[in-house]
């Protein structure tokens, strides 16, 4: 995140370009959850779709969604407070592997910043 009281780790433009390049993708960083105490986590979220650990992808909290895939968790709002009910705050690893679930998590529209480096 940066604002006028951060020091940026690039100049403006350099940020800007990279963004404004980038309009049309969800930038995330994930990977499938192999980690224990993550799959403790994911256990106290209520499955309403009875993912298996292999279903599971952890990620980052910060990302930055586009449009379509922010118009898909508008659209399943509902379906994500029943996956949020029992968590005591929004987790975000159940944004990610709903987007797997649905079949967008791989698309053309997702960099998964974990494999690309930000000057690509």
């Amino acid at each position: 995140l940066v604002s006028e009281s951060t020091i940026p780790i690039c100049n403006f433009e350099e940020l800007y370009s990279f963004f404004s390049d980038k309009e049309k993708y969800s930038i995330i960083s994930y990977e499938h959850c192999v980690s224990p105490y993550f799959l403790q986590r994911m256990r106290m979220i209520k499955n309403i779709y009875s993912w298996t650990e292999e279903q599971w992808y952890i990620s980052s909290q910060w990302v930055i969604f586009n449009r379509e895939h922010s118009t898909i968790f508008k659209d399943n709002f509902e379906t994500l407070r029943e996956i949020f009910i029992e968590s005591p705050h929004p987790e975000e690893h159940s944004y990610v592997t709903f987007l797997h679930h649905l079949g967008v998590l791989d698309d053309s529209k997702i960099i998964n910043i974990l494999y690309h480096v930000l000057d690509e």
